[in-house]
């Protein structure tokens, strides 16, 4: 059977297939945090899915970000790019660094290097969002 480990903002860490038995015996690897959902109908996206609390598995909803999901800045340090509607709070990732967290809507920044880089913004419920930017 398998089983699906979410964590406390119900999105899907990981899958276990056991027996229920074994589960049980083995509820100690699981962190604490997190929750089990047995499953037994059709495998999970656990991109795409999450746990709403309610014994609902339900869609992921995207972010609606206003822009495509490429940028092209200068690298001059002085040409701003600029991202509207993140949901806030959220974490973002460049090129898979942390950054200081969002607090508002809109991120406006600039860059001094050329270079490709990979923005993520992650926030529970939403689809993580990564966004090409190029700095020529």
């Amino acid at each position: 059977m398998e089983h699906y480990v979410y964590d406390s903002d119900g999105l899907f860490k990981y899958s276990i297939i056991c027996s229920d038995q074994s589960l049980s015996k083995n509820m100690e690897l699981i962190p604490e945090e997190c929750g089990v959902l047995e499953y037994v109908e059709t495998p999970i996206d656990i991109e795409k899915k999450y746990f709403d609390g309610a014994n609902s598995v339900i869609d992921r909803p995207e972010m609606e970000m206003i822009l495509s999901n490429t940028i092209e800045i200068v690298a001059d340090g002085i040409q701003t790019a600029n991202i509207d509607g993140i949901p806030t709070p959220c974490k973002l990732l460049i090129d898979g660094y942390p950054q200081e967290d969002i607090t508002e809507p809109s991120l406006s920044f600039t860059l001094d290097v050329a270079g490709v880089y990979i923005f993520e913004f992650i926030r529970a419920p939403y689809i993580n969002k990564k966004i090409l930017v190029t700095a020529i």
